[in-house]
């Protein structure tokens, strides 16, 4: 009985072990892409939260095939020797959570930025440049509970080259 029971343990903690530091890479990994995609702006970024929000849907199973393929002794990472290790179940793991948590920490960051940024006019100067693409307003759904404050920025028409104002409406607490 105290051997199976000290086997349970193994198995637990190898188990918990694998969990934890799958999540911790998948956190260093997420955490300062999901922050750059919603503050750094740059050609292409749409299309890459589009391609994060897509992986939310990738199935377990897929996951699993490609990493025996790439893991297997034929396959481009056979030579690493790592399939059916605890660090392939982390790869595994990890490759499964990078997508949510950048995308979770994508839509935070991105809602902290706007709130902060709203705030002060010398603030709101930086973001005229930086946040949104030319001729675009984003709007926003009033929940219950919050008022509504309005942020001013200058934009460009998306024809002709005449600037115009445009007003921003940000829920905040």
């Amino acid at each position: 009985m105290a051997i199976e029971l000290r086997e349970f343990f193994e198995i637990v903690g190898l188990s918990i072990g694998v969990s934890l530091a799958a999540t911790a890479f998948a956190a260093a990994v997420s955490l300062p892409f999901g922050t750059a995609l919603a503050i750094v702006p740059f050609r292409g970024r749409r299309m890459i939260v589009v391609l994060v929000n897509a992986f939310f849907g990738l199935p377990p199973v897929v996951v699993g095939l490609v990493l025996y393929l790439a893991l297997s002794r034929s396959g481009p990472l056979g030579f690493l020797e790592l399939l059916f290790t605890p660090m392939a179940m982390v790869i595994a793991q990890a490759t499964l959570a990078i997508p949510i948590m950048t995308a979770l920490v994508h839509r935070a960051s991105e809602r902290y930025y706007w709130r902060t940024f709203c705030r002060s006019s010398r603030r709101r100067r930086a973001l005229r440049s930086t946040s949104l693409p030319k001729g675009r307003v984003r709007r926003s759904i009033p929940r219950a509970g919050m008022t509504q404050t309005y942020c001013w920025f200058t934009t460009r028409k998306p024809r002709g080259n005449s600037w115009t104002k445009a007003m921003v409406r940000r829920d905040s607490k």
